[in-house]
């Protein structure tokens, strides 16, 4: 360095020349993208998308899964009246001890008149109230008919195991039955409850997973890279 020749301070550019203020504020914006992706924002951001798929697949398949689990539930809702015992009127049916609903199928109530049953000590059994029960017979119950209604008569109470005689105040047709069994709309909500509770649960279940992920989200992804 000759006398009388000022030292140069700072960087230059290849001509000699000091970069400007908009040169040096590009380097700075790109030293701070490399740094958020150094510090983990985009994986933050993968992250996130992964919760969600997560919860939307959960959301998905467990609806799905109820909803076919229900109509399997349904299905064999149908049938289940095919398990009924059945006489006609003057016959008697062998009981266990329990609550029992008695249908008519081929006509309704009212063409019955009085109906009675006694229980296996000839004692009478009385008859309970009952809601509007309704259910298709079963067609290969009826000759392969698909339009027999079985209706409820009334609740009966079976004390003890044994042959209670039904019996109607009327005269019936041949194809008339008296049939016991279950009550088909309590035992229907109680199957439909397994698969809607899995439904809900499911649902709950996935909205809090995104509920999280949002969460660590909003509080981790925008801040990661200051």
């Amino acid at each position: 360095m000759g006398p009388g020749t000022r030292p140069r301070s700072g960087p230059t550019t290849d001509d000699g020349d000091r970069p400007d203020g908009e040169a040096e504020e590009q380097e700075a914006t790109r030293a701070k993208e490399q740094t958020m992706t150094l510090t983990g924002r985009r994986p933050v951001e993968r992250t996130a998308r992964r919760g969600y798929v997560t919860a939307a697949v959960l959301a998905v398949v467990g609806v799905a899964g109820a909803g076919v689990w229900g109509g399997v539930v349904v299905l064999d809702r149908l049938d289940a009246p095919s398990a009924f015992v059945r006489a006609v009127p003057g016959e008697a049916v062998e009981l266990d001890a329990g609550e029992y609903v008695l249908y008519v199928e081929g006509t309704t109530p009212g063409a019955l008149g009085a109906v009675s049953v006694t229980a296996p000590d000839g004692g009478p059994v009385d008859l309970g109230p009952v809601a509007d029960l309704r259910y298709d017979v079963p067609a290969d119950l009826v000759g392969g008919r698909d339009d027999v209604l079985g209706t409820g008569v009334g609740r009966l109470e079976a004390e003890e195991p044994g042959l209670y005689a039904l019996a109607t105040e009327e005269a019936v047709p041949d194809d008339v039955r008296l049939a016991v069994g279950e009550d088909v709309a309590r035992a229907g909500l109680r199957a439909l409850l397994t698969p809607a509770a899995v439904a809900v649960l499911t649902l709950v279940t996935a909205l809090a997973l995104a509920a999280r992920t949002a969460h660590r989200s909003s509080s981790t992804g925008p801040e990661a890279g200051r």
